[in-house]
C-alpha cells in the first residue's frame, strides 16, 4: 500500500470512531434526561402537596374509600351492590352548588362506583338470587305446564342427540352467544328452553350452560313495546324473580347483559311482531345482549351473533314408546302398567295417529291420559287427535 492509501484508511477508522462516540453520547444523554424527568415527576408530588394543603383531606378520603370498598369487594361483594343502590338518593339531595359533582355521580364520588360492575360483584348478585329465581320460574304458567321433562333427540350441527348442558358450553363461552331452537308447534321448543333456564342457574359448574358463571334466565313471551324497549321488561322480570321491591338499576342490568350474567330467552320469535323480531335479530345498539336463546318455527338469521342452530323434530316408532315410558316413570306411576298393558296402549295410540310422526306435545298428552285412566274402567278413551287435545 502507498502512504496515501494508509492515510485514507486511518482517516476512515477515525471517522467511524467519532460517529460511534457521538451515538453513545446521544444515547447516554437521552437516558439521563429520562431519569431526570422521572425524578422531577416524583419530586413534584411532594411540592404539589405542599402547595395545596387543602387537597390533603380529599386525597386521604379517596385513598381510604378505595381501600374500604376494595376490602368489601373481596370479603362481601354484595355490599358493593347495596351501597351503589343506596347512594343514588344523593342525586336528589339538597347539596350546595360546589358539591354538584357529587350529585351527578355519587357512586364514583364516594369511590364505590369503581367496583360495582366487576365480575365478582355480578356473580355474587346472581348467586344470591339463584334459589329465589328457580322457585319463581317453577311457579309460572309456562314452567308449571312443563314440570315433566323428557329429553328427545335434537338435530345438532354434527349429530342428533338428547341435549345436555355440555352441548351448549362452548357456545356460551363466547363473548356473544346465541342459540336458536327451531321446530314445529308442539315439538318441545319451550320445554327445552325451560330446561336451559334451570341449567343456566345450576350450582354445579358441569351442569351449567356457561361453566364460568351462572346466568339469570329472563323469559320474554310477549311483543316488546317500542316505547319501552327491552330494558323495562327485563327489569320487571328481574324484580319478580328476585322478590325485590324494585328492579336493579338500568346500568346494573346493562352490565349483567354485557357480561353474560343474564340469559335472555325469547319464546316464539316467529309469532312476535316486526318490531320485536328486528330488535332481537338485529340487536339493540343501546343494550348489549350477549347471551340469547330463541325458540322459533322458522330458521332465523341473526345479525348480532353466530348462533348455534338446533332443530327439534318429531317422534316416530320406538321413539314414541320411549317418550311415553319415560314420561310415565317421571310421574311415579309406572307401576300401574305391565309390559303387556303398556304396549297395548302404545299400539292404540299408534293406530290413533295412523302411524304418523307426532310431536312431543301429543305424546305427552296421551301419556297423561294413560296415567289418569289406569285402573279406571269408566275412563273415557279419546278416539281422535282433536278429542285428545280437547281433553287437556
Amino acid at each position: 500500500h502507498t502512504s496515501a492509501d494508509i492515510s485514507h484508511h486511518s482517516f476512515a477508522i477515525g471517522q467511524d470512531a467519532v460517529v460511534k462516540t457521538a451515538i453513545d453520547t446521544i444515547h447516554g444523554a437521552r437516558a439521563s434526561l429520562a431519569e431526570e424527568a422521572s425524578r422531577r415527576l416524583w419530586s413534584r408530588i411532594p411540592k404539589w402537596l405542599g402547595d395545596n394543603p387543602k387537597s390533603w383531606p380529599f386525597l386521604a378520603w379517596g385513598a381510604s374509600a378505595l381501600l374500604v370498598w376494595l376490602s368489601l369487594y373481596v370479603v362481601s361483594p354484595l355490599w358493593i351492590v347495596w351501597a351503589n343502590d343506596r347512594l343514588s338518593f344523593l342525586k336528589f339531595a339538597p347539596l350546595p352548588e360546589s358539591w354538584k359533582w357529587v350529585k351527578e355521580s355519587p357512586q364514583y364520588a364516594l369511590a364505590v362506583g369503581f367496583y360495582q360492575f366487576h365480575d365478582r360483584v355480578l356473580d355474587a348478585w346472581v348467586r344470591k338470587h339463584a334459589q329465589t329465581a328457580r322457585a319463581h320460574l317453577r311457579s309460572t304458567k309456562t314452567f308449571n305446564a312443563r314440570q315433566i321433562y323428557v329429553g328427545v333427540p335434537v338435530a345438532f350441527p354434527a349429530e342428533d342427540k338428547v341435549p345436555a348442558p355440555a352441548d351448549f358450553q362452548d357456545t356460551f363461552d363466547r363473548k356473544a352467544a346465541a342459540v336458536l331452537m327451531r321446530g314445529d308447534g308442539g315439538s318441545g321448543k319451550t320445554t327445552l328452553a325451560c330446561r336451559m333456564a334451570l341449567w343456566a342457574l345450576a350450582d354445579n359448574r358441569p351442569e351449567r350452560l356457561c361453566i364460568k358463571n351462572r346466568m339469570m334466565p329472563v323469559f320474554l313471551e310477549e311483543d316488546v313495546q317500542a316505547a319501552k324497549g327491552l330494558l323495562e321488561p327485563i327489569g320487571i322480570q328481574l324484580k319478580l324473580m328476585t322478590g325485590a321491591d324494585a328492579p336493579p338499576s338500568p346500568d346494573f342490568i346493562k352490565s349483567l347483559l354485557r357480561k353474560r350474567r343474564i340469559l335472555l330467552i325469547i319464546d316464539g320469535l316467529s309469532e312476535r311482531d316486526d318490531y320485536t323480531r328486528k330488535l332481537i335479530l338485529g340487536g339493540d345498539s343501546t343494550l348489549p345482549v350477549n347471551a340469547l336463546a330463541v325458540t322459533s318455527r322458522n330458521d332465523e338469521e341473526f345479525q348480532v351473533a353466530i348462533p348455534l342452530k338446533i332443530e327439534i323434530g318429531k317422534l316416530t316408532g320406538q321413539g314414541v314408546a320411549a317418550f311415553i315410558d319415560d314420561y310415565i316413570k317421571q310421574t311415579g306411576k309406572g307401576g300401574r302398567f305391565t309390559d303387556a298393558s303398556f304396549y297395548d296402549e302404545i299400539k292404540r295410540f299408534t293406530d290413533l295417529v295412523n302411524g304418523r310422526e307426532i310431536t312431543a306435545l301429543l305424546a305427552g298428552l296421551y301419556a297423561r291420559y294413560m296415567t289418569e285412566a289406569a285402573g279406571k274402567a269408566t275412563a273415557r278413551r279419546p278416539h281422535s287427535i282433536p278429542e285428545l287435545m280437547d281433553s287437556y
